[in-house]
């Protein structure tokens, strides 16, 4: 049993985590889109696609009243989903830095995950909450305060990484954590199979309720299962202060060398960037896709969803052991932007449904450059530091999230009416400036290498 903990750690609480969120995910956007409709008089879950014979979508007529109204819908709704986030990840700000700190400072490692975890379980049952009793959309803000006060599940995340990273070798790190993030993409792409199905055969209630009830396990299991790895110090905990969070982050810059900082600062960019995308990009895709011209059900959401998770899951196994091997972190990340930038660009001109389902074949090592930058970022500081430096990248990840819905749902919304794919575009665009930063940390490694060997070869010669 011993054996058994040591091996199987949080890597559970990743699958069960993002297992209950893939059915949330596209369920809470269908869920605000049909809201939204209702405000206007019109209802239904789904915009119609293949097999209705009622639907309009593959003949398009932008002049059509009923057609600006729909565009109309998505850009009120991607509006609501803004709000939502902004609220959540504001709040994720304070709390993950509040949990990282505190678990570094005493406050041991395990209690950080199951608070995040716990907060996401009154999340769901809020949103339960609102399914039954019909409830207005603006009920869902005391739901995304719990979710956000409590860290969600970036917070969660980040401690899960923190754990790992207490337990391995730096030689085992890298493939630890994209062990991990795999677990997370297997648990998303089996709820996806389903999911839409169940939706348009039985509503929201029942994948709401076996996502609650999943989570439930979840926080059962970080109770009896999950071992400390940071021992509790009361003593310690005393004395700590709300202060001690900010001075223990600024102290990852202060505290290191010349090199150390410009590679946090660098690499830190580059993680801000990537996830300004991937903050507001799905939720974007599915709003997109739920309209004209392509009008997908819940079912060809759940399609979608299915082969964008289990390709990355694919992707990170495999390519992200292989490639992290043969070509190292950097490149490995350089590649992995390279392939998220073309799917969205399949995206942008898809016209049918084949095109749609082929781009996350194409970005099947999309998130292969989180794992990689943040065993590239964990290498640079000592053991003691780890839970700091996961909450430090768990801010980012927050302000990132923060900043997405306002950048990007508004570029979406003031564009959407014009030219869906713009945002696409945009996005694609975006991944060249991390792409740029990791190439410049890549030739000044290059040259540093060059230098060192010169100069092995002249105190040789010497």
């Amino acid at each position: 049993m011993a054996r058994l903990r040591e091996v199987v750690t949080v890597e559970p609480v990743l699958f069960t985590l993002k297992f209950s969120f893939s059915i949330l995910f596209p369920l809470r956007l269908q869920y605000i889109k049909q809201s939204v409709g209702v405000m206007h008089g019109i209802s239904g879950v789904d915009s119609g696609h293949s097999g209705d014979t009622n639907n309009s979508c593959e003949t398009v007529n932008r002049s059509d009243p009923n057609y600006i109204l729909f565009e109309q819908l998505q850009a009120e709704a991607s509006t609501w989903i803004l709000y939502f986030e902004v609220l959540s990840a504001v709040l994720t700000l304070i709390s993950a830095s509040f949990l990282g700190s505190y678990s570094e400072r005493g406050g041991g490692r395990k209690i950080c995950v199951l608070i995040p975890v716990t907060g996401l379980t009154l999340y769901l049952f809020c949103i339960l909450i609102n399914i039954y009793l019909e409830l207005p959309l603006s009920f869902l803000f005391i739901a995304e305060f719990i979710r956000g006060i409590t860290g969600q599940g970036f917070t969660a995340t980040a401690m899960s990484y923190a754990y790992i990273a207490d337990i391995t070798t730096e030689e085992q790190r890298a493939f630890r954590l994209i062990l991990l993030e795999v677990c997370g993409f297997i648990g998303g792409s089996l709820a996806q199979i389903t999911t839409g199905y169940w939706i348009r055969s039985h509503g929201y209630l029942p994948p709401t309720w076996l996502a609650y009830s999943l989570m439930i396990l979840t926080v059962l299991y970080i109770i009896f299962w999950v071992e400390e790895t940071v021992p509790v110090d009361k003593s310690v905990i005393s004395k700590w202060k709300m202060r001690q969070q900010f001075v223990d982050i600024v102290s990852l810059f202060t505290g290191s060398s010349q090199g150390t900082r410009f590679q946090l600062s660098v690499f830190s960019i580059c993680l801000f960037v990537f996830f300004l995308i991937i903050g507001s990009a799905p939720g974007i895709i599915i709003l997109s896709l739920l309209g004209p011209p392509l009008c997908f059900t819940s079912v060809y959401i759940g399609y979608y969803q299915a082969i964008y998770d289990a390709m990355n899951a694919i992707g990170l196994f495999v390519a992200g052991k292989v490639l992290t091997r043969y070509l190292g972190d950097l490149a490995t990340a350089q590649v992995g932007f390279l392939s998220y930038g073309s799917s969205f660009l399949v995206i942008a001109f898809a016209v049918n449904d084949i095109m749609v389902l082929f781009a996350p074949v194409i970005g099947f090592i999309l998130t292969v450059p989180l794992p990689a930058i943040k065993a590239r970022i964990s290498k640079l500081f000592e053991p003691g530091k780890q839970g700091i430096v996961f909450a430090y990248l768990g801010c980012i990840q927050s302000v990132s999230h923060c900043l997405s819905p306002v950048i990007f749902n508004g570029i979406y919304s003031a564009t959407v009416t014009k030219s869906s794919s713009l945002i696409f575009i945009t996005y694609a665009a975006t991944l060249t400036i991390p792409a740029f930063l990791v190439a410049m940390v890549q030739i000044m490694q290059c040259r540093k290498t060059r230098q060192e060997k010169y100069q092995t070869m002249e105190d040789v010669c010497g």
